[in-house]
């Protein structure tokens, strides 16, 4: 009977892999290009730019609710 290993991970942010604008809109690009129609994981890019940027990010759903426009 073989001994359990176990496997130690740490998280993976793509944030601190975008060094700069190319990279970020590379990164964009790639999302827009292989996911247009992916609503949930354009919002996520975006959010991953923004961090990498430094700028806070909202742990809150995005409001996906329709307005009327005034």
């Amino acid at each position: 009977m073989r001994k359990a290993t176990s496997t130690k991970t740490t998280p993976y942010d793509v944030a601190t892999y975008l060094n700069g604008p190319e990279e970020m809109a590379a990164y964009l690009d790639a999302w827009l290009t292989e996911a247009p129609d992916d609503v949930a994981g354009i919002t996520r890019a975006l959010e991953d730019i923004a961090r990498a940027k430094g700028h806070p990010t909202s742990q809150r759903p995005p409001d996906t609710r329709v307005r009327p426009i005034p």
